[in-house]
């Protein structure tokens, strides 16, 4: 390739913000190629962190008769088993023909794209764009931005070139589910905790207390909200450790992380304070994005905090990646069912966090996480540097040659 390569890197929903931009990767591929930001939501304050092109996604979905064809692949492949073959290979052929659409197409002639970074190879967003690539003969690299996916969806209908997921069980599940996959599979790691675990140390105990109005001499146990609408014993649950918690060996306050996407004010009157997150929320528009200044603050809370208490969530990631013990409530039987769904087999059966279905076990568990007897191991994924082996995919799969030196890491 005599010029640099073009990327367009997709920040479809927001949570891309921090794993393209806010660790430091899209960054790191300006050095080496040239990076285009494409976005439903380029007006969006998160993104003026990055200095190169933010255009305005394509939107177009898929023809009627394609997305039909793929609902019905779905159901064949869910139902009859020994159909599975013949209903994988249908549905590629069909998107080799009519899959994607034509906004994408044009998008990728017009800005001479040579490869495609998107966080998802499902989402109604991302298809038909990966398809869409895959029909030009494009490089498409999916960097999975949460372990769920592949259990939430593991057929790729498009099959991107190259697939990054966190560990080894979700690389065993996509294999099962895509047997003819020929693409560059590989364990990478988490953009996301990079991104945050990057920011460690850049504010203090102190500081951290002093803006969440937290008493820096007693233990802090922080709570992390589920969606709204999630369990309606969640208010319950908060207003009852919070009152409890004073009373608890060490005497531990209680931290209110509110969930980013909670329009409500269902925790006022609670006796603790509530931290509302600095994250952009268009329920409209489906786009959930952190603000740049929010990740240091949520690093030195995972640092500071003593505890971790959150119904079954993708959080828990983020604190056992910390090193910080987690609880999870399983008492509402929604939350029971995510503690025993196959997205969180890792977590039930590895250890990462404790299952706590009434408040007996959960003073006493707290009394155990606050002694030291509940430290969490730290698998080795979340310990891999996402950015070097997200970059070194993207490298392989346009053939770049090694970069001769270090590029930057972060972006302030």
């Amino acid at each position: 390739m005599s010029r640099s390569p073009v990327i367009a890197l997709l920040v479809a929903y927001g949570p891309e913000t921090r794993s393209f931009l806010q660790s430091g990767l899209a960054e790191r591929l300006a050095t080496r190629s040239r990076a285009l930001l494409t976005t439903p939501r380029p007006d969006s304050p998160a993104l003026k962190i990055w200095g190169g092109p933010i255009l305005a996604m394509p939107e177009q979905p898929e023809g009627a008769a394609m997305r039909k064809l793929r609902a019905g692949a779905a159901r064949v492949r869910g139902n009859y088993a020994e159909w599975g073959p013949l209903a994988r290979g249908a549905e590629r052929f069909a998107g080799s023909l009519v899959g994607g659409s034509d906004a994408w197409a044009g998008f990728y002639r017009r800005h001479h794209v040579d490869a495609v970074v998107t966080a998802s190879y499902s989402s109604a967003r991302t298809l038909p764009a990966l398809q869409s690539a895959n029909n030009l003969g494009l490089k498409t690299i999916v960097l999975l931005n949460s372990f769920k996916d592949v259990y939430t969806q593991p057929y790729a209908g498009a099959p991107p070139s190259a697939l990054s997921v966190f560990g080894d069980r979700e690389a065993e599940r996509f294999r099962y589910a895509n047997p003819e996959y020929a693409g560059d599979l590989r364990v990478g790691g988490s953009l996301h905790l990079a991104a945050v675990l990057s920011r460690r140390g850049e504010i203090g105990r102190e500081e951290l207390c002093r803006r969440l109005r937290l008493d820096v001499r007693r233990p802090i146990v922080t709570y992390c909200a589920a969606a709204p609408g999630s369990s309606q014993d969640e208010v319950d649950w908060v207003r009852r450790i919070a009152h409890e918690a004073p009373m608890w060996p060490g005497r531990p306050q209680l931290l209110v992380r509110g969930n980013p996407m909670d329009e409500t004010h269902r925790f006022d009157g609670v006796e603790a304070p509530v931290w509302r997150p600095a994250w952009e929320w268009r329920r409209g528009r489906d786009w959930c994005c952190p603000a740049p200044h929010d990740a240091p603050l949520w690093s030195a809370a995972l640092e500071q905090s003593a505890l971790c208490i959150t119904s079954p969530s993708t959080v828990t990631t983020e604190f056992v990646a910390a090193g910080k013990p987690v609880l999870n409530l399983c008492g509402p039987e929604a939350w029971r069912r995510l503690w025993f769904a196959d997205a969180y087999a890792d977590v039930r059966e590895q250890g990462w966090a404790n299952s706590i279905f009434d408040m007996a076990e959960l003073r006493s568990a707290t009394g155990r996480a606050l002694d030291g007897q509940l430290e969490p191991p730290r698998p080795d994924f979340m310990r891999a540097d996402a950015v070097g082996n997200a970059s070194a995919m993207i490298e392989s799969a346009l053939h770049l040659p090694p970069a001769n030196e270090d590029p930057v890491l972060a972006v302030a």
